[in-house]
Formats: structure tokens, sequence, C-alpha cells
């Protein structure tokens, strides 16, 4: 199993830009999500927009099972990095973490990459930026050459694409292969399933990889959780 989930910096479905809104009652929240899904060692949790501040991710890591350990972004800077990507696995799991891709400089923290030591699937955690700039037009080409290097692969995270015409939609189109290698279209699924609290799907799978099944909470923002539905992928 794999999971992915933007966790709004533990400030709910509320705007939470600067992680300064936090509460240890949606750390609780995401914290159980976590515990209910009885992680083993082929699974893996990748959570995006946690906050990093000392005493929100200090109550994280208090909280979190101690079968359970973090990995964070190889690049990981010092300066208030309020909107991490991480993952979580079991100590003894299957995952051995690889070197971030972001550019460390100027959009850091925003990715984490894992591959599965037995059957070798590389997974990438993004959380791409909003718009496209020099610094997110290296990042997308870091993702399109991610997915040249694997054979087996997984992209999966918050992609930042609302709909057609956005500065996004046209490199992400072109990286997945208009929908060939998005698992939720593959699957029979509605284009237009919301991930998202302003109604649109952002959060994406794409893999060359046949999974089991592929699922979308429809929960997480109508409890005040966070203000993204978790992608679930079983295979």
């Amino acid at each position: 199993m794999i999971i992915s989930l933007n966790v709004n910096k533990f400030g709910g479905n509320q705007n939470n830009a600067y992680g300064d809104d936090w509460s240890y009652h949606y750390i609780d929240a995401i914290i159980e999500f976590i515990k209910e899904k009885n992680l083993t060692q082929n699974d893996c949790v990748i959570l995006h927009e946690v906050n990093l501040k000392k005493e929100p991710y200090q109550y994280f890591i208090s909280k979190l099972p101690n079968n359970l350990i973090i990995h964070l972004p190889t690049n990981l800077k010092n300066k208030s990095p309020i909107g991490s990507t991480i993952a979580v696995t079991t100590g003894d799991s299957c995952w051995k973490q690889r070197d971030s891709i972001d550019d460390g400089i100027n959009f850091y923290n925003k990715t984490i990459q894992l591959k599965h030591t037995k059957i070798g699937l590389a997974v990438l955690g993004v959380h791409m930026p909003s718009s496209i700039d020099a610094v997110g037009k290296k990042l997308w080409d870091n993702l399109l050459q991610f997915s040249n290097a694997h054979k087996q692969f997984l992209i999966i995270g918050d992609f930042n694409v609302f709909k057609e015409g956005d500065d996004n939609y046209d490199v992400f189109n072109t990286l997945s292969k208009n929908y060939e290698l998005d698992a939720w279209i593959q699957a029979g699924k509605e284009k237009d399933t919301r991930t998202f609290v302003g109604n649109t799907r952002v959060d994406y799978a794409l893999t060359n990889v046949a999974f089991t099944t592929i699922d979308i909470t429809n929960h997480l923002i109508k409890d005040d959780i966070t203000d993204h539905e978790a992608v679930i992928i079983e295979y």
C-alpha cells in the first residue's frame, strides 16, 4: 500500500499558508489516519506540507507509533521548512530512501524518493509549485527524467494542476502522456474527482505499473482533518 496525503501543515481544511494555524487536534487526526492503515514493511505513507516547525513536528513524532520511522528530504534546509514532503514507513520496511530531486535552493523540501528493495518499484512523492517559472520548469523536467530512468515507477502527490489553460497543465499533460500514466483514469474513475477543498483534482498517481486498486478518500476534507483527500494505491 502506498498513500499520498497533503496535511496542510496540520491546519485542517482552512487556509494555513505559513503554518501558523496548526493544532494538536489536526496532528492527532493525521496520526489516527496512519495508525488505521496498520502499515507493514511493504507500505509507505507520503505526507506533503508537513509542518516542521519545532513544536508541531516534535508532537507529531511523539505520537507516531514506535514501529514507524520518518524519512525527511535528503536536502532538507534549516530555514523554516514549514511545508515539507516526508515519508513514513515501518522500521523494517522494504523501502530504501534515495536522494530528493528538487534543487535544494529555490524550491526545496518538496520531494521524497524511495525504492522497494524486493520488487524494484521506484516511488517519487512530490508537491509541485502552482505555476511555471525557471525553478518550476526544472522540477517538472526532473520528474520526466525520473519516469524515463526507471522500469517501474510511481510519481504521486500534489501536482497543483487545476484545469486546462493553467501554467502547469501542458507540462503535466506531457508527463502523463495525455493521462495514459494517470492511474486514476486508467482504473476507469471519474477525471474530475475532488481531492482538494477547492473542488478540483490536484492529487495524482502517475505510473507505468498496473496496480491492484487505486482509491481516493472522501471524508478528510468534510471532517476538517486537512484540505486534501488521500490517494491510496494497493499493489
